[in-house]
């Protein structure tokens, strides 16, 4: 199957997105060092975990009682009012779809990018939701060198893009921003690190949503011919390498954004009492 992947990936013709020089907020997702103040401040300092990553930070320490400010909670609102600034200093992008004609539509973690063209309708759906990754383009391997704390974050969400005709029938096809490395001999032909795939397509009738009883072929299993028109589908309609780069800038700051929020939610519920 691996090798079907491949052989039918290799034809979509995208470039990489990994060096493709996207504007992004860079995302430093470490805790500064007040948090270690922070810890020092309890007996139990092995009972928190502090690290460059997003890992829960659990302590029987903020205790079980209700309706009282614990002093975990005095202190934790100063560690995270140290960490919304430092997120913030990272900068404010505007948050901006750059591709002509799609209209964008928030509803918390979920965005819906719809436009109408030559008689059918488009939509492209994607969650931030466990969308990040390391970024591991040359420019930030460099920054890296400087700073080992560092942990810049890009969000690459796996999006449906819905084709609506007149008569009804709507073809689905999923997205993804493949995780596993390319082979050395075709990086070398192509200068490429990523692909997007095809992982999923359907074809639906009566204008009725993608659910979970409808019959789906993964794009692997596809005849290298229709996995080729199914990508020209996209191409021809404008969902290619300029849509997908713009889609990962517009999503890496939105996630940021709603992290931020995230952090703020988690700031005043550690101040409520």
């Amino acid at each position: 199957m691996a090798l079907n992947t491949w052989r039918f990936a290799l034809g979509c013709g995208m470039r990489a997105l990994g060096n493709s020089g996207i504007k992004t907020v860079p995302k430093v997702r470490n805790f500064s060092l007040s948090a270690w103040a922070f810890a020092d401040s309890f007996t139990a300092r092995s009972s928190w975990n502090f690290i460059t990553k997003r890992t829960p930070i659990l302590s029987s320490k903020f205790g079980h009682s209700r309706g009282i400010q614990t002093d975990g909670d005095r202190a934790f609102i100063d560690v995270l009012q140290s960490e919304i600034e430092l997120e913030k200093k990272q900068g404010n992008i505007p948050l901006k779809f750059n591709e002509e004609g799609f209209k964008v539509e928030f509803d918390d973690a979920l965005v819906t990018l719809t436009k109408n063209e030559n008689g059918e309708k488009i939509v492209v759906k994607f969650s931030i939701n466990n969308s990040t990754v390391e970024d591991d383009s040359d420019a930030n391997a460099s920054e890296k060198a400087d700073d080992s704390l560092a942990d810049n974050l890009v969000s690459k969400p796996a999006f449906v893009v819905s084709i609506t005709k007149s008569n009804g029938y709507t073809i689905s096809l999923r997205c993804v921003f493949p995780q596993y490395d390319v082979p050395a001999d075709y990086a070398e032909q192509s200068n490429e690190e990523d692909i997007i795939e095809i992982s999923e397509v359907t074809v639906l009738k009566n204008d009725v949503e993608w659910e979970e009883n409808a019959f789906v072929v993964e794009g692997a299993a596809l005849d290298g011919v229709v996995y080729d028109y199914l990508l020209g589908v996209l191409n021809d309609r404008g969902i290619d390498l300029s849509f997908a780069e713009n889609l990962i800038e517009f999503s890496t700051n939105y996630e940021h954004k709603k992290y931020i929020e995230f952090l703020e939610n988690l700031q005043h519920f550690a101040k409520s009492k």
